[in-house]
């Protein structure tokens, strides 16, 4: 029975209310005398949660939750009333949804955010024995919370199962399947793309408009991730350098933790200070201004050159090298004065300097290249996925292992835990999405 159909109570849940008991009422805390385990992030994120939850139910995002009734499985079930909230679970899409905002999220964050649903319903029945009540209504409430928690906590369990089961085969997840694009479809497309530079530094043009300008950042950004073997997103704000300014001060000054030094020889070294697993940057505590460090133990150095593992597996770190050489020259008399930091990635300001690329601003544009190659939006993990995945049916020694886990700043065990697939459910997709004949792709007809 949904006992929120019985009555409706008069205690309501404010933002400011639910974010104190959130962190005074934890979970994880019954039996322990302390209560301050819960840190300001996972709160947000459990409001967050409860929001998008709200907002499903409701159709807005208010920052009164009422009297929580509403959160239960029941409810979450049915057609979403908010349409750009993609649904927990099959079938419960806004009517209205685009094809995006219809597909459930992946059952890792369901299960995440069941979790955070059970946090919430814990710290508002702890809660309740603090408030001034009539005893009927908080037996009511109670009954309620615990009915709602019990099912959360058995459907994250049998989520946690079978994601576990998936994990072992090496399934890929829904998602996963869903926005497949085979790794030799995206080198087919990569040949284009370096054929689209190679004519534009070839023009070598003295004026770019700016849509053109974002078009070669885009196209260079495509190929340092197919070129070399694919990293996580770590290139907000990468710059240039000469080999004398790789000091704390100048970088510092640009917020650049990465960088491509060109050397006096024509070579490149493309060097990653901070990046998931550096030791540092993932810290709760981490402040990037004061925190900024360069050439640490856990500092990566990736110089440009011939390197045979990497040729084995198609890679070309020379060519890659060639490129960035023409593009910084290129962007250099284009941009001027205008780009006092050499940026590799940057916004374009009318009659300003340009600004430097975000982490998220790098993503959205690895969105809209892949989305317009592909039919499919790829983020950086999927590039990591599909190749490692392809990179594992070639048998490879585990000297290769490593020294591909090397270039991509991971384990081999995440190597071949969290990204390698093996079964495919579905077909990959075609070059232009899914279901679409394969199309040959020319410099004139690519669209990035």
């Amino acid at each position: 029975m949904d006992l929120s159909q019985v009555m409706t109570s008069n205690i309501t849940f404010s933002k400011a209310t639910l974010e104190d008991i959130i962190a005074r009422y934890s979970v994880k805390t019954q039996g322990r005398a302390s209560t301050a385990n819960k840190t300001p992030a996972s709160v947000k994120t459990a409001m967050s949660t409860l929001r998008q939850a709200y907002a499903r139910v409701h159709g807005d995002k208010p920052d009164d939750f009422g009297d929580l009734t509403w959160l239960t499985t029941a409810k979450l079930k049915k057609p979403s009333k908010f349409a750009t909230a993609r649904p927990l679970f099959e079938g419960a899409q806004h009517p209205d949804a685009n094809e995006a905002m219809s597909v459930p999220l992946e059952p890792g964050t369901v299960r995440k955010n069941l979790e955070n649903f059970r946090a919430v319903l814990y710290a508002a029945a702890k809660h309740l024995q603090t408030v001034d009540m009539e005893q009927p209504e908080r037996t009511r409430l109670n009954e309620s919370y615990n009915a709602a928690y019990m099912e959360f906590g058995k459907l994250s369990g049998d989520l946690m199962e079978a994601e576990q089961n998936r994990l072992a085969t090496r399934e890929p997840s829904q998602r996963q399947q869903s926005k497949w694009v085979s790794w030799p479809d995206l080198r087919k497309l990569l040949k284009t793309v370096i054929q689209s530079l190679d004519t534009t530094f070839r023009a070598a043009p003295e004026t770019m408009s700016v849509t053109d300008n974002k078009k070669m950042q885009r196209s260079l950004q495509f190929a340092i991730y197919m070129m070399v073997p694919p990293m996580r997103n770590n290139f907000a704000g990468l710059r240039f350098i000469a080999p004398h300014e790789e000091n704390l001060a100048a970088l510092q000054e640009s917020n650049s933790p990465n960088y491509i030094i060109v050397k006096d020889d024509g070579t490149m070294e493309l060097v990653i200070n901070r990046y998931k697993i550096d030791g540092r940057s993932r810290a709760v505590d981490y402040d990037p201004e004061t925190d900024f460090g360069i050439n640490t133990d856990a500092t990566k150095r990736f110089p440009l050159t011939a390197d045979a593992t990497l040729a084995k597996y198609g890679f070309d770190p020379v060519k890659l090298g060639a490129l960035l050489m023409n593009y910084w020259t290129l962007q250099q008399a284009l941009m001027g004065d205008t780009n006092p930091y050499d940026l590799v990635f940057f916004e374009l300001k009318r009659d300003q300097s340009v600004a430097s690329m975000t982490a998220e601003g790098m993503a959205t544009r690895m969105s809209r290249i892949t989305q317009r190659l592909t039919g499919q939006t790829l983020g950086s993990t999927m590039f990591r996925t599909i190749f490692l995945s392809w990179f594992n049916k070639k048998g490879p020694s585990m000297a290769d292992r490593e020294s591909i886990a090397d270039r991509m700043m991971h384990s081999v065990k995440t190597q071949l835990g969290t990204y390698t697939k093996s079964a495919q459910k579905r077909s990959p997709r075609t070059l232009e999405g899914s279901g679409a004949k394969k199309q040959k792709i020319t410099v004139q007809t690519m669209r990035i």
